[in-house]
């Protein structure tokens, strides 16, 4: 999930030790629920919403730090966000809805995991 050579223990899982319990039906329906508008979007514009809201709620919210692991000048990055912002109804102004992107976010990153696996 991180990289090829990750490994965690079990107590090191997180919220990981919830997801994995899930059927990747499941784990596909979350994400499209949460992310399915970035999605589509991405789909349809050759776009990285979906990556940018990623590392955005990886890195703490801090723009900072999401504009320089993405390599993208600081203005870029609050575009996409605005983008974001537009395209799911403000996550920031939903505290469930963001909680719903996060966990969508992650379980988008375990079945990518799985299908390396």
């Amino acid at each position: 999930m991180h990289g090829d050579d990750f490994v965690a223990g079990h107590d090191g899982l997180g919220v990981y030790r919830l997801l994995g319990r899930l059927y990747a039906e499941a784990l596909r329906r979350l994400t499209h629920e949460a992310l399915g508008s970035l999605l589509a979007y991405d789909e349809a514009h050759d776009g990285s919403l979906v990556d940018t809201l990623s590392a955005y709620l990886l890195h703490d919210r801090n723009k900072v730090a999401t504009a320089a692991r993405l390599h993208v000048h600081y203005n870029t990055l609050r575009h996409r966000l605005r983008q974001i912002d537009r395209l799911t109804g403000g996550l920031d102004r939903h505290p469930l809805s963001r909680l719903q992107a996060e966990l969508a976010v992650h379980a988008r990153r375990l079945l990518a995991a799985r299908a390396r696996g």
